[in-house]
């Protein structure tokens, strides 16, 4: 599990300094969720990457997202109004470095833009995603996201609902015997192992072959 999270673990520690210094610039632009859109931008070129038939974690995939991305980026530049300046805006300058250009008021309609931008890209990553083979797993992917890690001992209802109380006692709820069967079921449907891992059959239909090792490891 170590050898999968280190080269992450690491990215963490490059994008901590570089989304410190584009922060900055972001709050003196006054475009404070353009972050949000841009990433909702590159899922959905990496989305329209597999529906042209490219693995998810291919070179081509990543060339997608990133073209997704700059054509974005490229409709905000040009979309920006030109703000009035700030009194006191040379010393935000260069407190920024100098690099900062002006520095302005948020603009309603930059926002505007960014959140119409953000919400269209959100709705179409799932349209698309609904065309690809296992788009399913994809966009539960995107809407929950899973755990590394997890196994079925952790994979657990609350408390509160494996059990009802009545006069101050605790009376289970669910049989804890139809509760393994619903689990095992479950697990077959999802094409997920005993222990709640993807078998390696899923995997390789997800473009995760390579994954096979670390994951059984």
């Amino acid at each position: 599990m170590s050898e999968l999270l280190l080269v992450p673990f690491l990215a963490c520690l490059v994008l901590a300094g570089i989304h410190a210094y584009l922060g900055l610039h972001v709050l003196a632009r006054g475009v404070i969720f353009v972050d949000l859109a841009l990433a909702q931008v590159a899922a959905l070129g990496m989305t329209a990457a597999l529906l042209a038939g490219h693995a998810p974690e291919s070179d081509a995939a990543y060339a997608w997202a990133l073209a997704f991305t700059m054509a974005g980026a490229l409709v905000f530049a040009l979309t920006r109004p030109e703000f009035e300046e700030r009194p006191g805006s040379p010393g935000a300058r260069r407190a920024l470095g100098g690099l900062g250009g002006h520095v302005g008021a948020p603009h309603a309609g930059q926002e505007a833009i960014i959140g119409i931008v953000y919400a269209v890209a959100a709705a179409l990553t799932v349209l698309v995603l609904d065309r690809v083979a296992q788009g399913g797993e994809q966009i539960k992917q995107l809407l929950v996201g899973s755990i590394l890690g997890v196994t079925r001992e952790d994979d657990q209802l609350p408390h509160r609902i494996l059990t009802l109380q009545k006069r101050g006692e605790e009376l289970p709820n669910i049989p804890p015997e139809a509760f393994r069967k619903m689990m095992d079921e479950y697990y077959d449907i999802r094409g997920w192992t005993s222990d709640g891992l993807p078998t390696g059959e899923t995997l390789s239909s997800l473009g995760l072959s390579e994954r096979k090792e670390v994951v059984f490891a």
